[in-house]
């Protein structure tokens, strides 16, 4: 629409002009972040990209701006190399100091838009429409009033948030041993270690506490376990 010269204007009244209902559960919020990134890179990987197609009908800026945001979901890319590869180097004592990010939203369903958007483009996938349900459940909105995770959902997306949350867990136990029995000095490390798994807590919580409907079950927890297992033999033997 700006490249056919449409101008956009902040208009904020002073009685709402729009009200709508937002996701409050686990699944339904990956759903549609879900939905809303595999757009996003289809039209930043395409002929329309605000880069190419924008830089010569609207401002450099405006289309540097809109190119970021288009191709803001491949950043998950990065993202999954900082929520492995330091805990791989903390297990095998190879010292490194990373900057340590934990998004569940930034990363589930980031990724999973690119791989989406890729499928698309080599034809594996077709096109579609994911819904978000917009039921008001009186059990789900009490445990988002309490800040309470509900956790049932796709399992897709909680064996992925559930196998990095385990990863972490045998880094910092396996990586603090080490640390203590060979007297090293890289207690940053387990630090960090230990601040990812308590900004994982309520991934944490749901898989091993917690015993009501709205938990990690216990299927998805083992196979989170057998995947980092594997991970993590697989890791430490082709690159340490």
């Amino acid at each position: 629409m700006h490249c056919r010269g449409w101008k956009s204007v902040y208009y904020n009244p002073s009685i709402p002009a729009f009200l709508g209902s937002a996701t409050i559960s686990f699944n339904e919020s990956m759903i549609q972040n879900l939905r809303w990134n595999s757009g996003l890179p289809e039209v930043g990987l395409s002929r329309f990209c605000p880069i190419i197609y924008g830089v010569s009908r609207m401002s450099i800026p405006q289309a540097m701006a809109y190119g970021l945001l288009t191709l803001h979901p491949l950043y998950s890319f990065p993202l999954m190399c900082y929520a492995t590869i330091p805990q791989l180097c903390l297990l095998n004592g190879i010292s490194l100091y990373p900057k340590r990010i934990w998004m569940i939203k930034s990363f589930v369903p980031f990724f999973l838009s690119c791989l989406d958007v890729f499928m698309k483009m080599i034809g594996i996938r077709k096109a579609n429409f994911m819904l978000t349900s917009k039921v008001v459940d009186e059990e789900q909105v009490e445990k988002y009033k309490k800040g309470i995770f509900d956790f049932r959902g796709s399992k897709l997306f909680l064996v992925i948030l559930a196998t990095l949350v385990t990863i972490n867990m045998v880094s910092l136990v396996g990586g603090l041993v080490r640390v203590m029995s060979e007297a090293s000095y890289d207690f940053v490390q387990v630090f960090l270690s230990f601040a990812i798994l308590a900004f994982s807590y309520p991934i944490m919580e749901g898989m091993i506490f917690r015993k009501d409907k709205g938990c990690i079950s216990a299927p998805i927890s083992i196979i989170s376990v057998i995947v980092s297992i594997i991970f993590l033999s697989l890791g430490s033997f082709l690159f340490f």
